[in-house]
């Protein structure tokens, strides 16, 4: 028996080994799995604690060392202290790789700040661009302590590095204690660290530098002229106190011009003026001064401030006459004409200047000039106004131009401007009857003249209409007497203009009269001038006028129509009338007429059926619409807020009468007729519907659901209409 058990226990007894040995072994096997999960990364076979190592190593270890650190990514930033001390190696290369590794690193770099900043300083000018790119990484999250050793570089003797200096500080901010050491500088000894310094301050927050214009002020002085003038640059930046007049006055009495010329300076083109005011006396004692450039900036400062003096006008007038201004020829002519009377001797240089061939043809510097001599006063007015009698057109014509210009104090002109009216020059007379008809019933001893002007060029019309009757020129179907005017020579440009002057100035019924005549021209440009004088609000257009214009209307309805080949006079007439301008002008005159001015309703329903632009068709349904209350009025609007209509606007010609109304191209006026109708726009509801949905911008859905509310309240809140 126990020969049989013997072999069963030893059995069991290797088996319990086993298995304590198994079990004394898992833990020693589970944390060699464990070491090899959590086991550091390596590049190139080596740790990043080793390659931290080798940054004691040879020179070109580190460098070695410095690009395999770069490359462990967020795991090696917390090492950049160990970095920074490489920014002091003696070797170029392995400052700049520091520097370049640093720049990647952004505000994880942040403790490395001061070595940066000293870095900036490096003699090798590579080296410190790079520290410059790593600090503006850093940006906000530098500290103060970086923040002053940056600003201490702003006084480096290299420009270079000041530059960098200045750059770096915008990136990271100032605080007061950087400010401090910009608060030193601008006192320094040395003209490129005062520089510097003020170079700096443009960039410091207005609130710090405001503490420092004590140390600016005293710069207007400064013996170098780019330090002088980025001291006004700065100054007009941060704001200037009650210390600034002082200032300034010490630089107006200066023994050295150029400081004089620099203060004056100060207040002439700068926002700085009115803390200049004491001390406009002592500018004004400059009016008297040897130099002429510093007369004129003495002028043109006590301009800015608003002080007259007699002798700035004798000054700016010499500035001018010598054509050796310093400053632009209009700002000069503006201040004369700003001192009024005080100027009255500077007014026969300002013509003098106006006679100037170049200068007549600047209509900027020659309005200046006009401008100016009517703020000197009537007699000056009177003495510009002889110009008119030159013997060069061209001058006459700028003269006349000026004038008109001047509107109401063009009065004491009225004599001068009533001869011109027989001037040879075309553009003199119709600027001299604008001038007129500008000045009303002021101008009424002109009057005469204007309706001799207008009789004399009516006649010629009426000539020319008979020339048409003998050519056969008109339309001769369907039994139409349609003769029209072959107008010729200047007679189209002339004959509106004075017959407009005419009736504002006396109410002249021949004025009315030819420019109704003038509404039958086959002279497109003449027909939209007169229609264009008519539209006008100071000419009240009478019920003798709708004839006329309701045949501007046929004569658009004629030219849809299908020509013969060889009726070439009659599509000259179609090519002639074919414009939207004569439409819309000829449809708003009748609306002025009032209830005798009843469209021809036919016309006015072709023309609106066979023109796709939605000016000329919104123009006939309002005409439709307040002429006749025509039921078709409110769906031929609706039509013309369909997105295809009003995308067609940028492709018309901005010359002609719709292009010159801003609002007859808005989706908005459509809205606005619409909204005139009221109940009887419903019968358009569907295209309003539409258009709401198809509209792209936020102002007209706004307008035409503002119109939709009024006029279905339901059906706009079923398409979300707020």
């Amino acid at each position: 028996m126990n020969c049989l058990l013997r072999p069963i226990v030893s059995w069991f007894a290797e088996i319990s080994i086993a298995l304590a040995a198994a079990i004394a072994l898992t833990p020693g096997i589970l944390a060699r799995e464990q070491t090899a999960e959590e086991r550091e990364p390596v590049y190139r076979g080596r740790t990043l604690d080793v390659w931290i190592r080798m940054l004691d190593g040879t020179d070109d270890e580190q460098l070695v060392a410095i690009k395999a650190i770069g490359e462990f990514g967020p795991e090696a930033r917390a090492h950049a202290d160990v970095l920074a001390k490489k920014l002091s190696s003696i070797r170029d290369d392995i400052r700049l790789e520091a520097a370049n590794q640093l720049a990647t690193w952004g505000p994880d770099a942040k403790s490395t700040g001061v070595d940066l900043a000293r870095t900036l300083v490096d003699i090798d000018p590579e080296i410190g661009a790079a520290a410059a790119t790593a600090l503006r990484s850093i940006g906000k999250a530098a500290n103060d302590e970086t923040r002053i050793a940056v600003a201490n570089a702003i006084g480096d003797r290299d420009s270079a590095v000041r530059e960098h200096a200045i750059s770096v500080m915008k990136e990271i901010g100032w605080h007061e204690g950087s400010v401090a050491v910009l608060r030193q500088a601008l006192i320094s000894k040395e003209a490129r660290v005062r520089y510097a310094a003020l170079k700096a301050v443009a960039n410091v927050p207005t609130s710090l530098g405001v503490p420092l214009r004590d140390r600016i002020y005293p710069l207007l002085v400064d013996a170098g002229l780019l330090i002088r003038l980025e001291t006004i640059k700065v100054l007009e930046r941060i704001g200037v106190d009650g210390g600034f007049a002082a200032a300034l006055a010490a630089a107006i009495d200066h023994a050295d011009d150029e400081i004089k010329r620099n203060g004056l300076q100060a207040i002439r083109m700068t926002t700085l003026g009115a803390a200049a005011k004491p001390i406009a006396p002592k500018i004004a004692a400059l009016l008297e001064h040897e130099e002429w450039d510093i007369r004129e900036s003495a002028a043109l400062a006590l301009w800015k401030l608003d002080y007259h003096d007699r002798r700035a006008a004798r000054v700016l007038g010499e500035s001018i006459s010598t054509g050796r201004s310093l400053a632009p020829s209009p700002d000069v002519i503006t201040a004369i004409g700003d001192l009024g009377p005080l100027a009255t001797e500077a007014a026969p240089l300002l013509i003098k200047h106006f006679e100037s061939p170049r200068q007549s043809d600047d209509e900027k510097v020659a309005n200046a000039i006009a401008a100016s001599v009517a703020r000197i006063g009537p007699d000056a007015v009177k003495t510009f106004a002889g110009l008119l009698e030159s013997r060069r057109g061209e001058l006459r014509v700028a003269a006349a131009k000026a004038i008109e210009s001047l509107g109401e104090k063009a009065e004491p002109a009225i004599p001068a401007l009533a001869a011109a009216l027989a001037d040879t020059e075309i553009d003199v007379r119709i600027h001299a009857a604008k001038a007129l008809g500008n000045l009303g019933s002021s101008a009424k001893s002109a009057a005469p003249l204007l309706a001799d002007a207008v009789r004399k060029e009516f006649g010629q019309y009426r000539a020319g209409e008979i020339d048409s009757r003998r050519q056969g020129f008109g339309d001769r179907r369907k039994g139409k007497e349609f003769f029209t005017i072959n107008s010729r020579g200047t007679g189209t440009r002339w004959l509106p203009v004075v017959a407009e002057a005419s009736w504002r100035v006396s109410r002249d019924p021949h004025a009315i009269e030819a420019l109704e005549k003038m509404l039958v021209d086959l002279n497109d440009d003449a027909r939209d001038l007169a229609l264009a004088a008519l539209d006008r609000s100071v000419i009240d257009p009478r019920a003798s006028s709708v004839p006329a214009l309701n045949n501007v209307l046929r004569f658009r309805v004629a030219g849809y129509a299908t020509l013969r080949e060889d009726d070439s006079v009659f599509e000259r007439m179609q090519m002639q009338y074919g414009t939207d301008g004569s439409i819309i002008y000829a449809l708003r005159v009748l609306e002025r007429i009032g209830a005798d001015g009843k469209p021809d309703l036919e016309a006015v329903k072709r023309i609106a059926e066979a023109d796709t632009s939605p000016e000329v068709s919104l123009a006939a349904a309002r005409a439709l619409w307040r002429l006749g209350h025509s039921p078709h009025a409110a769906t031929l609007a609706a039509e013309c807020l369909a997105v295809e209509r009003f995308a067609q606007k940028n492709r018309r010609d901005d010359t002609s009468a719709a292009g010159r109304d801003s609002n007859a191209r808005s989706p908005s006026a459509v809205v606005e007729v619409l909204a005139e109708m009221g109940d009887a726009a419903k019968t358009a509801l569907p295209q309003i519907k539409l258009a709401y949905q198809q509209a792209t911008d936020d102002e007209t859905k706004a307008a035409i659901g503002s119109l939709l509310k009024k006029l279905d309240p339901d059906a706009a809140g079923k398409l979300g209409v707020r």
